[in-house]
């Protein structure tokens, strides 16, 4: 089956475009014939990719809709079986909304950001990209070589059906899923030594774990203000986090410190080796504001760590409370996210969450939900040839 990619960016950095790499590459071990359509992209071995020219001068609001419609205007040069596209993009017979659906995400935003409601008002219309992301996503989920939507969340599957109801019977739901090969617990002391160690932590203390480099999304100032709650409650509860994806150089290390927490929190930055620091740690933090399936969740998870985290992360659906973790409303719960913290300082009760997060994880094995998608281009395809005959 000749399968073409129709993505804006395909690089290293970010998890929608790993994941994508990984199903890129997954496929082409199953046989089919890869080609990518983009406007930036790092080599993929084996998989030819047309990279495709943006006009010089693009505000950057406009970026995401500008390569859009360049990748669309390359793409009919490109015969192919079926067509997959990522956020965004239209003209595809599949699409992955590894990120979401636009108009819910852009609501939450703008609720969070602005509580009162005419200023809110204001917001939609004077917020440009706001205005072009909203028109992609229409022109997609209403361009008639749509067969097949895949999401990554019941959370996301609603938000879809109440804003574009038509697509609710071309709908799938793939969870993310994590290589619980490359993930998974510690089973060598001396490289978790090693690590808490080198990043100079206290091994007697409970360990938390954050990733993510659009950091405020993700939360980080409020899971960093449910550690210093609890250390003010009690100091014997003190709690030290490795944090992924934010440098020691940035506007956080002013919000450790003011927090006093200097002597707690390592700023690491980005790392290729992520599993690493999930081995070094005992439970996952991650209080975000939205994430439609964070694959951070997946990946802590088969790492062997429970799960603090929000009802606004599409991956909190397959966590039960006080079995592989906890799941708060929204990011401002900071004492009920301090109190599931304190819960984990009982080494029974973690060690005893730590191997139910393993146990979950090895259910939602990565290469499973590649499988399935795979099964979506495969039907997506048929239906195209069926029609055309």
């Amino acid at each position: 089956m000749r399968v073409l990619f129709c993505v804006k960016h395909l690089v290293g950095r970010g998890g929608q475009e790993g994941y994508l790499r990984r199903l890129a590459t997954f496929l082409v071990a199953r046989g089919h014939q890869v080609e990518v359509i983009c406007a930036r992209a790092d080599d993929i071995p084996g998989i030819r990719c047309t990279r495709v020219r943006l006009p010089a001068m693009v505000a950057r609001p406009a970026w995401d809709w500008a390569a859009a419609r360049a990748v669309v205007a390359e793409s009919v040069r490109h015969p192919c079986d079926v067509s997959f596209g990522g956020q965004k993009m239209w003209g595809c017979n599949v699409l992955r909304l590894g990120g979401g659906v636009e108009h819910e995400f852009w609501e939450m935003r703008l609720t969070d950001r602005y509580r009162w409601a005419p200023l809110r008002a204001a917001a939609r219309l004077m917020i440009v990209k706001r205005r072009f992301d909203l028109n992609a996503e229409r022109r997609a989920f209403s361009d008639p070589a749509l067969r097949r939507v895949v999401v990554n969340s019941d959370m996301v599957r609603r938000g879809l059906i109440g804003t574009y109801p038509w697509m609710a019977d071309r709908v799938e739901v793939v969870y993310n899923g994590a290589d619980i090969a490359r993930f998974a617990p510690a089973s060598d002391a001396a490289a978790r030594t090693q690590v808490q160690r080198d990043l100079n932590l206290d091994p007697g203390l409970l360990t938390a774990v954050f990733a993510g480099f659009d950091y405020r999304r993700k939360g980080l100032p409020q899971a960093l203000e449910a550690l210093a709650l609890l250390k003010r409650r009690d100091p014997a509860r003190r709690t030290q986090m490795i944090v992924m994806g934010v440098k020691a150089q940035s506007g956080v290390a002013r919000l450790v410190a003011r927090l006093g927490l200097s002597g707690e929190v390592r700023l690491i930055g980005n790392t290729p080796c992520a599993e690493k620091y999930y081995a070094a740690s005992d439970f996952l933090l991650f209080p975000t504001y939205y994430d439609p399936c964070a694959n951070v969740t997946f990946e802590a998870l088969a790492s062997g760590l429970p799960v603090i985290t929000t009802r606004r992360n599409g991956g909190s659906e397959i966590v039960a409370d006080d079995r592989e973790g906890w799941t708060v409303e929204h990011p401002d719960r900071i004492d009920e996210m301090a109190a599931h913290i304190e819960a984990l300082h009982d080494r029974a009760r973690l060690s005893r969450m730590q191997a139910a997060a393993r146990r979950l994880a090895e259910t939602h094995p990565l290469e499973d939900k590649l499988a399935a998608i795979e099964a979506v281009l495969v039907e997506a395809a048929r239906e195209k040839d069926t029609q055309k005959g």
